[in-house]
C-alpha cells in the first residue's frame, strides 16, 4: 500500500484551478453557490464552470466536454444532480 503525505494534499486544500460541475443561472442552485463562495471567499486562481447546455456563464470559461480544459484541473467540485454524480466522474478520469 502506499502512503501518501501530507504534501499531497495541497492541490485540495490549495488549488490553483478548481472545476466546477452543475450549475445555471439560478444563484441558488448548487453549483451556483459554489462559484459564488469561491470568488466571495478570495480564490484567485482560475475557475471553469461546466454544464451541458451553456454558452456562457458569469465570465468563467465553460468548458464542455470535461476532457478538452485546457491544462490541469487541481480540484473538481460536482453540483450536479445526484443521479448524473456517477457520469461525470466517469468523464473526468
Amino acid at each position: 500500500m502506499m502512503k501518501m503525505g501530507i504534501h499531497n494534499l495541497d492541490k485540495m486544500f490549495k488549488p490553483a484551478t478548481v472545476a466546477v460541475i452543475g450549475g445555471c443561472s439560478h444563484s441558488d442552485r448548487v453549483g451556483s453557490v459554489l462559484i459564488s463562495n469561491l470568488k466571495n471567499g478570495g480564490f484567485a486562481g482560475k475557475i471553469f464552470q461546466w454544464r451541458r447546455t451553456a454558452t456562457n456563464s458569469a465570465g468563467f470559461l465553460l468548458s464542455p466536454p470535461l476532457a478538452q480544459v485546457s491544462g490541469p484541473v487541481d480540484l473538481a467540485l460536482i453540483g450536479s444532480p445526484l443521479p448524473s454524480v456517477p457520469a461525470v466522474i466517469r468523464e473526468m478520469l
